[in-house]
């Protein structure tokens, strides 16, 4: 789905980074205004996140000349899921490797994929999630399926 009428294409050679994303939630975080909050909603569209996947169950053909790979048909994608107090799963996206790092004990068997805000958001609401959160071992954003709706219809303009 698009969301917003902007859509960058993800540069996958060059490291995923959000400094002006991880500035907006400490500006939020210290001094909570409409300004700061609105310097945070458009950090959040613009973004472009890691979202982790279980490679166990992908299959990829072999890897061509220019370096890639493709997932061949029948292969399983698992998004690694993170549970709140009550045993509701959400989906846990990053901004940067760091934040990964802070999370994860071990990265065997684990991908990270670049998303756009458009795609978290769409794989959050179709999928089998409460919601998703952001950073979840620093910033800690959590959006339930309603708080994306919402979010989408107050920020499409």
């Amino acid at each position: 789905m698009n969301f917003w009428k902007k859509k960058k294409e993800n540069d996958v050679n060059k490291p995923v980074v959000n400094p002006g994303l991880k500035k907006a939630f400490k500006n939020f975080n210290s001094n909570r205004t409409e300004v700061t909050l609105k310097a945070l909603s458009d950090q959040i569209k613009a973004a472009t996140y890691l979202v982790l996947v279980n490679t166990e169950e992908l299959n990829y053909t072999e890897t061509n000349e220019s370096g890639k790979k493709t997932l061949e048909v029948g292969s399983k994608i698992n998004f690694l899921k993170t549970f709140d107090e009550q045993g509701n799963s959400f989906l846990p996206i990053f901004t940067d490797w760091a934040e990964i790092d802070l999370w994860l004990t071990s990265k065997e068997n684990i991908a990270g994929w670049m998303m756009s805000a458009d795609d978290v958001f769409t794989l959050a609401l179709k999928g089998n999630y409460k919601g998703l959160v952001i950073n979840l071992c620093t910033d800690k954003w959590q959006m339930t399926k309603d708080q994306i709706n919402l979010f989408i219809k107050e920020t499409q303009n």
